[in-house]
């Protein structure tokens, strides 16, 4: 059996090292938000350059959401030279598949349409 001073010991030992724990496991979850954070910035700019990737290709019209950008070329001049730049533009967007494209007088919006998806966890 213990005498009072070595449970006074063993419960003050107990309570610093519980203490420690705490304070390891504050500072892993502060630093995991902190990561997280980081690479959804990282995920915003690569979103932003896509678009101006897309906009430099001679996109008339961009639009973004969080799952979705849309390019629209809305002139058919130029035909193969504007079938090459929505491809480059499809390519240059790492992260995103092309998931729509039409080309042509018979599209809702006449001329070319791009839409790229997101590419899911799941896909890469």
């Amino acid at each position: 059996m213990l005498d009072p001073a070595q449970r006074r010991q063993y419960g003050l030992g107990s309570m610093i090292l519980a203490a420690v724990f705490v304070a390891v496991s504050a500072g892993a979850g502060v630093a995991n938000a902190v990561r997280r954070d980081a690479v959804v910035e990282q995920v915003k700019t690569s979103d932003q350059e896509c678009e101006a990737r897309v906009r430099a290709l001679g996109a008339t019209s961009v639009s973004r959401t969080e799952t979705t950008i849309t390019a629209v070329w809305s002139s058919l001049e130029g035909g193969y030279s504007t079938l090459g730049d929505s491809s480059a533009a499809a390519m240059s967007c790492p992260g995103w598949k092309m998931t729509g494209f039409c080309m042509g007088q018979e599209c809702p919006t006449p001329g070319v349409k791009l839409e790229l998806g997101r590419v899911s966890s799941e896909e890469e």
